[in-house]
């Protein structure tokens, strides 16, 4: 041990050397001192860590009066209060730091005035950022200390009348005013805390809120009701134009809607040609519901000049839409027929029978997504439930089951991910990774999970297993102190595996390092 302490005193010494000729005299400092810490009566250490110190204080005067004929006071004291910590007997160093500090002083007074002055006008924020910068100047001043607390005082009054309004209008879901009232109190005070606070939760409100609008606009839009959806969407993006999915979903409508009036267009035009009339007439009335366009009500004015509508070519229309699976647009081209002739009795049993196959169906459908939902399959009973909803857009079972798929999938994402964290916690790295898996099989991209798996593949790499944090923390410690810096880093880092918040070994990482590149320095000349 004693030729080891010889050993890194003569290395320290040299490295102090080194820094001193390159006139950097912090990093020289820093060695003398650690070589006087080892061995106190090293004369030569010492000298040298005087003349260190005295180019260093040197150093700083010269920049510290520069500062201060500059007029840069708050700099010129913190140079010339290094220079005093360095050399307390430095020439003119006191003189100039106490020219500095009586030029500061007088500034903070100034300050203070301008405060006071403000404070007397009820502008208690303005006077707090006048005082506090005096304070900064002279942080020992009565009068600054006294005149603080009363600006407090005031804006503490100030706020408590904006805070009481901000809750009113809070409380009544007017988050626009809530807004600016708390607005004004972190005017006030930038970090209060209460305020931003409020702040962040009223935009969580506003959140939900959209977030439930863009929901209820999406399910118009699976429900077809494209300009329920596109008014709802454009009320979001109104109060929030950064809102990715209200964006989506509008590009979706438009999307949709733009594809619906063409195929619109498309039928109206080929009822048109086959002699359809009324039918197309009725097409074309569609389209102009979803989009105005002076082609369309050109076309339309054309029409009006035919031929009124056959019934035949609506009975075609709505066995065609049954066939293809499209029950409502089935059951309306009947109701179309039956608007007409009331009495038509092809179209009467055929719309009973097809009312009677949706029945059937819905119940199948249904039957279907309640054993899957059972067996918590639940992405394949929503969709079936979506189907359901499709089919009949008023089935309350249908919309029901959705709910309560949706209520149970998160439930069970939740159990899964608290088990996994559980077991990686306690070590069971391979039930920690079959519950994060079972979760991506439910959720292909949820974050926790994959970082749960990330974590159990570095344990399993690392052959660490939860409790060995303080042996490996003191392995780490014991190879550092032989001087196996790389190994003490690899070690230190296994701890970090396990205890990601481990500060010391953090800390001591970084320590190893700046010794590795020290010591690849040194060797490098």
């Amino acid at each position: 041990m004693l030729n080891l302490t010889i050993v890194d005193t003569r290395y320290l010494f040299h490295a102090g050397n080194i820094y001193l000729e390159q006139l950097n005299y912090p990093e020289a400092i820093d060695y003398f001192e650690q070589v006087l810490q080892k061995e106190p009566g090293h004369r030569r250490a010492a000298l040298n860590l005087l003349a260190s110190r005295t180019s260093q204080a040197k150093i700083f005067f010269i920049a510290g009066r520069t500062a201060f004929r500059k007029e840069d006071f708050l700099k010129a004291r913190e140079l010339l209060s290094d220079v005093l910590e360095l050399d307390p007997a430095y020439p003119l160093a006191r003189e100039y730091l106490d020219e500095t500090n009586s030029s500061l002083s007088a500034m903070a007074r100034a300050l203070f005035d301008e405060g006071e002055s403000l404070l007397a006008s009820d502008q208690p924020r303005d006077a707090l950022e006048k005082i506090s910068l005096g304070r900064s100047y002279a942080p020992k001043d009565r009068q600054g200390r006294k005149l603080l607390k009363k600006a407090q005082e005031a804006a503490a009054h100030q706020i408590a009348a904006l805070m009481e309004r901000a809750e009113e209008e809070r409380a009544a879901n007017h988050f626009d005013l809530a807004e600016a009232s708390y607005s004004q109190v972190i005017h006030l005070v930038p970090d209060h805390e209460e305020a931003l606070a409020a702040l962040q939760e009223i935009a969580v409100q506003r959140r939900t809120l959209h977030d439930a609008a863009v929901a209820t606009a999406k399910k118009a839009l699976e429900g077809g009701d494209i300009k329920a959806a596109t008014t709802q969407f454009l009320a979001v993006l109104e109060q929030a134009p950064d809102h990715l999915e209200a964006q989506e979903g509008l590009q979706s409508a438009k999307a949709l809607l733009a594809s619906m009036v063409e195929q619109i267009l498309q039928r109206a035009r080929q009822e048109r040609s086959a002699g359809r009339i009324d039918n197309a007439r009725n097409e074309y009335y569609e389209a102009l519901a979803l989009r105005e366009d002076p082609i369309i009500q050109k076309e339309l004015e054309a029409l009006e000049q035919q031929q009124q509508e056959k019934i035949d070519a609506l009975l075609a229309s709505a066995r065609l839409a049954a066939s293809q699976g499209k029950i409502s647009k089935s059951l309306t081209a009947y109701d179309k027929i039956l608007h007409r002739l009331p009495e038509h009795k092809v179209a009467k049993e055929e719309k009973e029978s097809l009312i009677k196959k949706r029945a059937q169906d819905l119940k199948e459908l249904l039957l279907r997504a309640n054993a899957l939902l059972v067996t918590e399959n639940f992405a394949e009973a929503l969709a079936i439930y979506r189907r359901a909803l499709d089919l009949d857009p008023r089935s309350k079972e249908a919309s029901a089951g959705i709910v309560d798929g949706k209520k149970r999938l998160s439930a069970t994402i939740a159990t899964l991910l608290q088990s996994g964290n559980t077991q990686l916690q306690e070590g069971e790295l391979d039930a920690a990774e079959t519950s994060y898996q079972k979760l991506l099989a439910l959720d292909p991209y949820h974050k926790q999970a994959k970082g749960g798996l990330e974590q159990v593949a570095a344990r399993r790499s690392a052959g660490v297993a939860p409790g060995d944090e303080k042996r490996l923390y003191l392995q780490g410690i014991e190879l550092y102190t032989r001087g196996k810096y790389l190994d003490a880093v690899t070690v230190w880092e296994k701890v970090l595996i396990l205890s990601p918040e481990h500060a010391k070994a953090r800390a001591n990482i970084e320590k190893a390092r700046r010794k590795i590149r020290q010591i690849e320095e040194f060797r490098n000349g």
